[in-house]
């Protein structure tokens, strides 16, 4: 949320990819332990069945929220897409 707030305060195209990059590396680092905590709540036996249930997931966000994204900033600019990204994952909380 802190990295597209940054993305929206961006004075430059400079400070906009340094936002993008570590909103992304973030991400990144969310979905492995997100798979690691899977893995560990469940017993040994029973691997195999928290990671397709996790992984199946993965693509909702990306196939919704690229093409909302798309229509807001084409409707409100670039920054309103990266606001919204930001309210709606503080109202997620």
């Amino acid at each position: 949320m802190a990295g597209n707030l940054i993305a929206v305060l961006a004075a430059n195209y400079g400070m906009l990819i340094l936002a993008r990059v570590v909103t992304g590396a973030l991400h990144g680092l969310f979905i492995g332990v997100a798979f690691a905590v899977a893995a560990a709540v469940v017993p040994p036996s029973a691997w195999g069945a928290p990671s397709p249930s996790s992984s199946a997931a993965s693509p909702s966000p990306p196939a919704l929220g690229v093409p909302l994204g798309t229509l807001i900033g084409q409707s409100l600019g670039w920054r309103a897409t990266f606001l919204t990204t930001s309210i709606v994952g503080c109202r997620s909380y």
